[in-house]
């Protein structure tokens, strides 16, 4: 039945399949146009239920009384009145529990089935009051059942398992994290509103050259300035128009490093 699917391959709940004892019910089928119908449906398929733990009866772990209101059940079903009704999966629950001295898995399918067909057929009000009081004795109030899955009976190793997830779960948040923040400082340490033009650069210092552009991305002046009229070996160059060239060195990252600027014959300006 799990088969194929991901909790199958979980080696703590394989080892706990088919060990406790489950309750499977449907109301995929309780359609009907009036209330008393629709009850009666519900109830057929609670004693459809008892019908197939039968051989309870023959388990000399119940007491006596306890197969004496089983038995009542199974013979009633025309004539089962609400209340006995909306008490009877929390007694099929103790039985279980009793004969196999484990609480009781219980799924429940197409539960809003019978609601949708009370809101369209108008006794709407009628058949939530008696589903409110089936399912409050039936999960609520019922101290035989397991609350979600079986959760503390898992293997050691699925415990592990799950140890090893959590740990590799925070690693790959952490490197998120420091990815996302080294892409956000690569490409807007710095902004390009704040990137002077060439025109402004050529009324500068080399000092102040290089106390501005170190830190920018060389994609940033590429955007900003237009292609380089030299580049080679990691370093860029821009004719400012002053028989002046910056000249831009960058990092293997395309980080901006140092600048300087240059005359026509290759001789530093300096300051």
């Amino acid at each position: 039945m799990f088969e194929g699917i991901d909790i199958w391959k979980d080696s703590g709940y394989r080892q706990i399949q088919g060990t406790y004892p489950v309750l499977y019910l449907s109301f995929a089928s309780v359609k009907a146009d009036n209330v008393s119908d629709a009850k009666k449906q519900v109830k057929s398929r609670i004693v459809s239920l008892y019908q197939d733990f039968e051989y309870l009866l023959e388990n000399e772990k119940l007491m006596e009384s306890e197969k004496m209101a089983y038995r009542h059940i199974l013979t009633e079903m025309a004539e089962m009145d609400d209340i006995t009704a909306c008490d009877s999966l929390n007694y099929l629950c103790r039985y279980l529990e009793h004969a196999y001295e484990k609480k009781v898995i219980i799924l429940l399918d197409e539960y809003d089935t019978p609601m949708q067909e009370a809101n369209v057929y108008g006794y709407w009000e009628e058949m939530t009051s008696f589903l409110r009081n089936l399912f409050h004795a039936t999960f609520k109030t019922n101290k035989y059942c397991i609350d979600g899955l079986p959760n503390r009976h898992l293997t050691k190793e699925c415990d592990c398992m799950k140890k090893k997830l959590s740990v590799m779960a925070v690693i790959i948040l952490v490197l998120a994290i420091c990815v996302s923040a080294w892409f956000y400082g690569y490409y807007n340490r710095k902004s390009n509103d704040n990137l002077p033009t060439l025109t402004a650069i050529a009324e500068m210092s080399e000092a102040d050259v290089n106390s501005l552009l170190p830190g920018y991305h060389i994609d940033q002046l590429r955007e900003v300035w237009g292609k380089p009229d030299t580049s080679e070996n990691s370093t860029a160059c821009w004719k400012l128009g002053n028989d002046t060239t910056l000249v831009v060195s960058y990092k293997n990252n395309g980080i901006v490093a140092i600048c300087g600027l240059k005359d026509d014959s290759g001789a530093s300006i300096g300051e």
